[in-house]
């Protein structure tokens, strides 16, 4: 009997991936986060052009589920002042092509990155997270 080999979770090379790796790369320590992912998708130089979409920068936003290029900026913003991912070639662009064009990269990580209690979850399904929690 052949047993299927174990999936991956995460492809390390679509938009969905890179954006979740920013997302999680603030609040998650730089060693576990790559040991989720299974490598650092900040460090993979064929993936700046993937970052610089999801930042905005080219082409168009990814059509996966990711979120706005303001939300991808506030994140790096967080992981650039953390230091725990320097000299990435991610990182690298970050702070050469984006960081200085940020005007106030403060009110940018309140607007996008703070949890408000304001939502759209219904409340049956608000009592199943309440449980979850």
């Amino acid at each position: 009997i052949l047993k299927e080999k174990p999936k991956e979770k995460w492809c390390r090379k679509c938009s969905k991936c890179a954006f979740a790796f920013t997302m999680f790369a603030p609040y998650v320590d730089s060693v576990k986060l790559r040991d989720m992912f299974g490598g650092s998708l900040f460090a993979d130089e064929s993936l700046l052009p993937l970052f610089r979409e999801l930042l905005g920068m080219e082409g168009i936003k990814p059509f996966e589920c990711v979120g706005t290029p303001e939300e991808t900026k506030a994140a790096l913003y967080l992981v650039h002042q953390q230091k725990g991912h320097a000299g990435t070639p991610v990182m690298n662009m970050f702070e050469k092509e984006v960081l200085p064009t940020m005007k106030n990269p403060e009110e940018l990580v309140k607007e996008c990155l703070t949890p408000v209690q304001e939502h759209a979850i219904p409340k049956e399904f608000l009592n199943i997270l309440k449980d979850i929690a």
